[in-house]
């Protein structure tokens, strides 16, 4: 009994999940599969919703702080996931907008434009060409708190 119902809560979060997918064929395929293999596919979908609610509940608490910590902060996520960190420096060869900074970090762009423009000025965050360089990423680190 515990089974059907598993199995007819997965079906609702999968068609919902799946929307309006082209091909019924590949929708019925993937639930059929879910449904014949509940026992895998439960702790798994499971497991990813707990990541899933970590990352969101990082992500609000990161942004209930100051813009500066934001910006540092997804600044900091960047290079961890797309930069190098050479010593103290950092290197994020990612060209950004303001707007997508902006974007990033739940701000304004006006907000982005002054923020850069200051640690520009500083030489907390150097824009380049190509992406940006940190030249001490502990001062960096240090905005986010």
């Amino acid at each position: 009994m515990a089974s059907r119902a598993l199995t007819a809560r997965l079906r609702t979060a999968f068609s919902t999940s799946l929307g309006s997918a082209r091909t019924s064929h590949s929708r019925g395929a993937f639930t059929g599969y879910a449904e014949a293999q509940v026992h895998m596919v439960a702790p798994m979908l499971a497991g990813r919703l707990k990541a899933v609610n970590v990352q969101l509940g990082q992500r609000v608490s990161e942004m209930t702080g100051s813009v500066e910590a934001r910006i540092a902060q997804s600044l900091l996520d960047l290079v961890a996931s797309s930069g190098r960190v050479e010593g103290s420096r950092a290197v994020l060869p990612l060209a950004l907008t303001r707007q997508e900074i902006a974007d990033l970090a739940g701000t304004t762009v006006e907000t982005a434009i002054r923020t850069m423009s200051r640690w520009a000025k500083d030489g907390v965050v150097l824009t380049e060409e190509h992406g940006f360089v940190v030249p001490d990423v502990g001062r960096l680190r240090a905005l986010t708190a």
